[in-house]
């Protein structure tokens, strides 16, 4: 059987249905689009929102790292400064004479049986000392200590020299310079 397709709506009525039907399909492509738009609105807020934050963070870390750098900047010229100051009072320090040890040198130079009385520092590391001795046997200790120095054999003197040597009863007086290293 075939159908026909036929209307028996009266035309009026019939374009009532249309317009209502058109009205619905206008009324569904504005929701569509409404909805689209409102959608795409909502991601691009999302968005911004989103990229604003990450960019806060991403300012916080870098003044942050900035910050850091600048101390760091700040204490490394310090340290620099205080490296090269340390160097400089090294250098000082390396070069200085020490009386103290000097002066412990020179007391522990002589044997027991020469006795030192006196000694001064006449110039940086050159000493003048007197002292006296009883009996040969002393003076020829402290002519061998002399000798010793000169030779190079004590490592803390460079050179020694009698300037005078007397005797008077058995007891020997001298005077004599020695020069540290």
């Amino acid at each position: 059987m075939n159908q026909l397709n036929l209307n028996l709506l009266p035309s009026q009525a019939r374009f009532q249905a249309a317009k209502i039907k058109l009205k619905r399909q206008v009324r569904l492509i504005m929701v569509v689009v409404v909805s689209l738009w409102l959608a795409a609105g909502l991601s691009v807020a999302v968005l911004t929102i989103l990229t604003a934050i990450s960019i806060k963070t991403a300012e916080t870390k870098y003044k942050r790292v900035e910050s850091d750098y600048l101390n760091q900047k700040d204490n490394i010229v310090i340290n620099q400064k205080l490296k090269y100051k340390a160097k400089l009072v090294g250098g000082v320090l390396g070069q200085r004479f020490e009386y103290g040890e000097a002066f412990e040198t020179i007391n522990l130079l002589f044997p027991d049986g020469i006795l030192l009385r006196n000694f001064e520092l006449k110039d940086k590391g050159v000493f003048t000392m007197t002292g006296t001795t009883s009996g040969r046997d002393n003076v020829e200790m402290l002519e061998m200590l002399i000798e010793d120095i000169n030779q190079g054999r004590n490592e803390k003197f460079m050179t020694a020299f009698l300037t005078s040597i007397g005797e008077k009863d058995e007891n020997w007086t001298f005077t004599m310079e020695v020069k540290m290293k």
